[in-house]
């Protein structure tokens, strides 16, 4: 079952810096620049207008939007500089949504300024 204590950004910030994640746990957050998490949310909002932003989850997971249609859930991202952790963390989303008894939802990582997607399918392969 799911650890209520889990949310999506605490997958990403394992990934990431565990430092940051204890920070995040801790509700210490420094972001470095504040400009780039403006402007990451600026693409999010910017790209799909058509779509509901930012649905929040009971235990405070947030998606970024949700496809009905297509049980699709997307993470728009600015960057695949951290690749892996996006991944992990729509892999959580996903699992999370399984776990509540949403069945055949996929997931995609955007790349709206790289003009890249990437599918992500969760399985029992990829160890969660």
């Amino acid at each position: 079952m799911l650890n209520p204590k889990v949310n999506g950004t605490k997958i990403s910030y394992f990934f990431i810096c565990h430092r940051k994640l204890w920070l995040f746990d801790r509700q210490l957050q420094f972001e470095s620049d504040f400009s780039t998490v403006e402007e990451g949310k600026f693409i999010s909002e910017t790209t799909y207008p058509d779509e509901r932003h930012e649905i929040q989850l009971a235990d405070g997971a947030v998606l970024d939007f949700y496809d009905k249609r297509h049980k699709v859930v997307h993470e728009v991202k600015k960057s695949d500089k951290m690749e892996e952790a996006h991944l992990w963390q729509l892999k959580y989303y996903l699992y999370y949504l399984k776990n509540l008894g949403v069945e055949d939802v996929t997931g995609r990582l955007d790349y709206p300024k790289l003009k890249k997607t990437l599918d992500v399918v969760l399985t029992e392969h990829t160890g969660v």
